[in-house]
C-alpha cells in the first residue's frame, strides 16, 4: 500500500510540473544544454514560485516524503539558488533553522561559502529542486560536513535519475528521495497528453545514456 500511495505522490508531483511548464518535452528537435548535450527534456522548476497552490502542496510533498522514510534533521541546508526558496518553505512548515550555500565562496567580505549558522553535531537534510549530476547537492553536504554539521540526505523534487549523480551520491555516502523523477514523468505525460505514446520509449532511453542519446 505504501508504494502505491508513493507512486501516486510522484505522479501528482510530475502533473504539477508538466501543467505548470516547469518541466518541457520536445523531441524533434531536442533541447541543447549548456553542456552542449542534447536532451528531450527541459526543467525549470523556479517557475513554481509564481503558483501559490501547487508551491504549497509540493511543501506538502516534501514534509510528508520527508515523514514517510524517516528522515530526521535538526535544520535545512538548501543549494543556491533555486533551491533556497524550497528550503526557506520547508524549514518555516517545520520551525526548524536553514542555511543555504554558495556555488563558490564570495570574493569579498567574509567570504563565505555557507550563509547562516551551522551548528556542530546537528543533523541537516539538504534540499535541492533539481538533481542532474548531483553536483550542487554534494557541493552542499560537503560545506556543511566541513562545518562540523552531519549531512546524509538530500531531498528534490525532481531528478533525472542520470548514472553520473547515482555514482556521485554513493562516493559521498548521500541518500536521496525525490518527490518525481524522469521515469514517472515521462509515463504522467504519455497519459496526459504531453508526448504521444509511441515517443515514451525514446524518450526514456535518453538517462540510460545521455551522452550517446539520439532523437
Amino acid at each position: 500500500m505504501a508504494i502505491q500511495e508513493q507512486n501516486q505522490d510522484s505522479a501528482e508531483v510530475a502533473s504539477i510540473l508538466l501543467k505548470a511548464k516547469a518541466v518541457t518535452l520536445r523531441l524533434n528537435p531536442p533541447y541543447t544544454w549548456t553542456s552542449g548535450m542534447k536532451a528531450p527534456v527541459y526543467t525549470d522548476n523556479r517557475l513554481l514560485m509564481s503558483y501559490p497552490k501547487e508551491r504549497a502542496r509540493i511543501v506538502d510533498r516534501f514534509v510528508g516524503m520527508m515523514e514517510k522514510k524517516g528522515i530526521r534533521c535538526d535544520g535545512i541546508a538548501a543549494t543556491a539558488l533555486a533551491g533556497i526558496p524550497w528550503g526557506a518553505w520547508i524549514a518555516d512548515r517545520l520551525g526548524l533553522p536553514m542555511v543555504f550555500v554558495r556555488g563558490k565562496a564570495k570574493g569579498h567580505g567574509k567570504e563565505n561559502a555557507v550563509e547562516g549558522i551551522v551548528e556542530k553535531g546537528r543533523r541537516y537534510v539538504v534540499v535541492e529542486d533539481l538533481i542532474s549530476t548531483g553536483g550542487s547537492s554534494v557541493n552542499t553536504a560537503t560545506e556543511v560536513r566541513a562545518k562540523g554539521g552531519i549531512a546524509d540526505d538530500i531531498v528534490a523534487i525532481f531528478t533525472y535519475q542520470l548514472p553520473a549523480s547515482a555514482e556521485n551520491f554513493k562516493r559521498e555516502k548521500l541518500r536521496v528521495s525525490a518527490l518525481t523523477d524522469f521515469s514517472s514523468l515521462i509515463r504522467t505525460a504519455a497519459k496526459e497528453g504531453y508526448i504521444r505514446k509511441r515517443d515514451e520509449a525514446a524518450v526514456l532511453e535518453w538517462k540510460e545514456d545521455p551522452e550517446q542519446w539520439q532523437p
